[in-house]
């Protein structure tokens, strides 16, 4: 089970599938799929 602040972290991530945006995360997730998380980037 993630810890608390792995939770946080995650949830301020986005999502590729396959290349494409995800943004249900309770999508289920094929054998083949590939899953990039990116993490939260800083603007000026």
């Amino acid at each position: 089970m993630p810890s608390a602040a792995l939770g946080a972290a995650l949830a301020r991530c986005s999502f590729l599938v396959n290349g494409v945006s995800e943004q249900e995360h309770a999508r289920a997730l094929h054998p083949c799929d590939e899953l990039d998380v990116l993490p939260p980037f800083a603007g000026p």
